[in-house]
């Protein structure tokens, strides 16, 4: 029956951890879920289904979804990205530190649907490990002494230059590996 169906809909839509956004080709929004609302900042009762994508940008800038870039510009890019017909992916960083990658793609009927991802945390922790793996290479490379890792196998991991000087190795030859 049509009502189990669209009741079992809703509670697939509110219980995802993702936001859903589908648009129609004519640029209205036909379908989201709470979690695309929350996600974003907006009110819940300023979304709804009908209004334009382009009003729904309008909207989401005044809560500063848009800090580098004017919903007008990115309209145009998402229009852009609509008349190539292809699936595409974006990420945004939004003016309260939090940042939402969604991946867009067409389907039957004109439509699209993009579906949203916080990725706020996996972007700290990502620049955390880019931030350490810099301190680690420059404490390595400028440090006085001779430094190699080797594993179980007894085959060279790492070793820095300074390790290549002392014992006059050639880097091309003792390399990782070896």
């Amino acid at each position: 029956p049509l009502e189990q169906l669209l009741a079992l809909h809703e509670i697939a839509l509110a219980s995802m951890s993702h936001g859903l956004l589908l648009w129609n080709d004519s640029g209205r929004v036909e379908l989201f879920n709470q979690r695309f609302v929350e996600m974003h900042g907006l009110s819940p009762a300023m979304v709804r289904a009908g209004m334009s994508v382009q009003e729904l940008f309008a909207y989401s800038a005044t809560v500063g979804n848009f800090p580098y870039i004017t919903p007008e510009k990115a309209w145009r890019l998402l229009v852009e990205r609509m008349a190539a017909g292809e699936p595409f992916s974006a990420r945004n960083s939004f003016q309260n530190g939090s940042t939402v990658a969604a991946k867009c793609r067409p389907i039957p009927g004109g439509r699209w649907v993009g579906v949203y991802e916080d990725v706020t945390e996996q972007e700290r922790l990502e620049s955390a490990l880019r931030l350490q793996a810099e301190r680690t290479e420059r404490a390595f490379t400028l440090m006085s002494h001779g430094l190699s890792m080797f594993d179980a196998d007894e085959r060279l991991i790492v070793a820095n230059e300074q390790y290549y000087r002392i014992y006059g190795f050639d880097p091309a030859v003792v390399k990782p590996g070896v």
